[in-house]
């Protein structure tokens, strides 16, 4: 029951950190997530960029950098989900309620998880330097096609 109670208080701060974020974007501000991982990505980037410097094969090639990042990625949900997971071990139920366990940290915790995953693999060296927000502008996107037969799903619908 512990184990529950620890999973369940983990997807709780999980969400709670998810909203506040997605509410900070919207307001144009930084989430309490950005704030608490400025420090450990500026230690992850001075440590990658030595790692860089020694090794030519480094930062990888962009398809390296995807798949190294999802799995990561997945893997670090396998560790925030291993309370629920020896929940269930430990109480005899069967893997499909740990595999919803699973999904839920995905789900509740992306960013949580994808931040980490960034992080190690700055830390590897595996990413170049990240640019401060200060790399070049996107190009202005082509307008909206204005007539009622335009292929509305390839374009912006919230407006």
């Amino acid at each position: 029951m512990l184990l529950w109670g620890a999973f369940a208080v983990e997807l709780g701060i999980l969400l709670g950190l998810q909203l506040q974020w997605r509410l900070a974007e919207r307001r144009g501000g930084g989430g309490w997530l950005e704030r608490l991982a400025e420090v450990p990505i500026e230690r992850a980037e001075a440590i990658g960029a030595r790692r860089r410097a020694g090794d030519p094969r480094l930062p990888l090639a962009d398809s390296l950098i995807r798949r190294r990042g999802y799995w990561l990625t997945l893997a670090f949900a396998m560790i925030l989900a291993a309370p629920a997971i020896a929940a269930v071990v430990l109480a005899g139920l069967r893997w499909a309620v740990a595999f919803v366990a699973w999904f839920a940290t995905l789900w509740f915790g992306l960013d949580v998880l994808v931040l980490a995953a960034g992080i190690v693999m700055l830390w590897r060296g595996w990413l170049p330097p990240l640019d401060g927000g200060e790399g070049p502008e996107d190009p202005d996107p082509a307008p909206e096609p204005s007539d009622p037969w335009s292929r509305a799903h390839l374009y912006r619908l919230g407006r």
